[in-house]
């Protein structure tokens, strides 16, 4: 518990009828988290229905930038940054007794965190992780229904970390969070940016400003220094622009920490220089894109100390990420991957076609209510890539889904196979599989639910598989 006055410091505030002193149990930003003494933060056009239901619940007070009159009201003149404030202030400023290490970008950020995990913990450090497959500290689990949550669950779950004794934390931040200033206060020690491309332009409206809000990011009020990816032109303007201390790594552009003579069998071998120091990396993993997720994750050990030997062995002890790249050896390789944007469909057809001797077939979809834009290009991509193409749905939310197939039909330059029941769409590519042949399920990785009207119905493409193949789930 804690007294109003002891959360506002630093909150612009317009006008206030709270007493100082009355007793705060907890915050929330949504109106069903609301508990007997909470205070409620409102941001939303529909203010007085959620009111209502605070105020049902038990709320003491109100957060927001307008009077409201059914409860106290603390008006502030930017109720993101309050909301943000005052949770730091109530977790008692959990950030600053922690190493946070951030990582923005379109792809890779769930992969890179849980490789920083995996080698920090087998190097003896604490670890947490808070990012789109949940809030992780060891082996314990929470949900999380953001990739990053909002700032009273992030400061919440910091403050978790910190009272078991976690010494390191990786984090997702998406470009929503740095748009709506979840983490505003938070000084990462460091932060990662994987890549740029084309995503939630539902949202950003233009591809111009979802890459100003990542790219604007990267400044010394966020970071103490940057880890970035010089193969990406956004990350080079971020180096350029320098505002923030920066290394770099790549693959195919000058860099820090770079990597040669990358194989694929069984796995991704190749040489890491890593601030002049070389090391024979052999990993689990595929792929070039986490060829470079694993370089993004070397260089921030290596800055932390952990020695060349230790990131070998770590490197060698990586285990698949739930949702990315998962293989199921059968007569055909299966891979469940949640790659779900035109640059990530190719990263993933492209390294799929490296284990592929026979057929590569491509299943997916795309999620309804969001950037319609994409749907015509992931159609292209996935007819240029692969030998057969199966459109299906992936969360159509409120939208037709054979709308949103017929959309990213558009996209493909020859016959692609259209079913709308994402089941029996994968029924059918495992019946016209053969050996040597690779399937590609994109679009929902570790996700168990298809999004239908508001209602999310018990699915997974993991279970699909296997149960219709009646296999285990296994390494190459």
């Amino acid at each position: 518990m804690k007294y109003l006055s002891e959360l506002t410091s630093g909150v612009s505030i317009v006008e206030s009828d709270i007493e100082k002193d009355i007793p705060v149990e907890g915050l929330a930003q949504h109106s069903e988290k609301i508990k007997p003494g909470f205070i409620f933060f409102v941001s939303s056009e529909n203010a007085e229905r959620y009111i209502e239901d605070a105020v049902s619940r038990g709320a003491v007070a109100i957060c927001a930038e307008k009077k409201y009159d059914a409860l106290p009201c603390l008006v502030v003149k930017n109720i993101r940054r309050a909301v943000a404030i005052m949770s730091r202030a109530f977790y008692n400023f959990p950030d600053k007794k922690i190493s946070i290490i951030g990582v923005v970008g379109t792809n890779g950020k769930t992969t890179t965190t849980k490789i920083l995990e995996s080698i920090f913990t087998f190097s003896g450090f604490r670890t947490a992780v808070i990012g789109m497959l949940g809030f992780y500290i060891g082996s314990e689990r929470y949900e999380n229904e953001r990739t990053t949550p909002d700032s009273p669950d992030f400061f919440r779950m910091l403050s978790v970390a910190v009272e078991r004794k976690v010494k390191y934390v990786f984090c997702e931040i998406s470009a929503h969070a740095i748009f709506y200033e979840k983490l505003y206060g938070v000084l990462c020690d460091v932060c990662i940016f994987t890549n740029f491309s084309q995503d939630h332009l539902d949202f950003f409206g233009t591809m111009e400003k979802y890459k100003r809000v990542k790219k604007g990011f990267f400044n010394s009020k966020n970071m103490k220094c940057a880890v970035i990816n010089s193969d990406d032109p956004v990350g080079r303007e971020i180096i350029k622009k320098y505002e923030v201390c920066c290394v770099s790594y790549g693959i195919n552009y000058p860099s820090d920490v770079f990597a040669v003579n990358i194989e694929y069998n069984c796995g991704t071998d190749f040489v890491a220089n890593v601030f002049d120091d070389i090391m024979r990396i052999h990993s689990p993993l595929y792929g070039e894109y986490d060829v470079s997720n694993l370089l993004a994750a070397l260089t921030v050990a290596k800055l932390y100390g952990i020695t060349s030997e230790e990131l070998e062995r770590a490197a060698l002890s990586l285990d698949e990420v739930e949702g990315r790249f998962n293989v199921i050896n059968w007569r055909a390789k299966i891979i469940i991957d949640y790659a779900h944007t035109p640059d990530g469909l190719e990263r993933v057809l492209t390294c799929a076609r490296n284990i592929c001797s026979g057929q590569l077939i491509c299943v997916f979809g795309c999620g309804g209510d969001r950037d319609k834009s994409k749907r015509p290009i992931m159609g292209k991509i996935a007819s240029d890539l692969a030998d057969i193409v199966v459109i299906t749905s992936d969360n159509p939310r409120s939208e037709d889904p054979e709308e949103i197939i017929r959309e990213i039909g558009e996209g493909t330059d020859r016959e692609a196979y259209r079913i709308t029941d994402r089941k029996e769409a994968v029924r059918f590519s495992l019946l016209n599989a053969r050996q040597g042949d690779v399937i590609v399920l994109c679009g929902k990785g570790a996700e168990n639910y298809i999004e239908v009207k508001g209602e999310k119905i018990p699915y997974s493409d993991k279970e699909t598989c296997l149960e219709l193949i009646g296999s285990k789930l296994c390494h190459v």
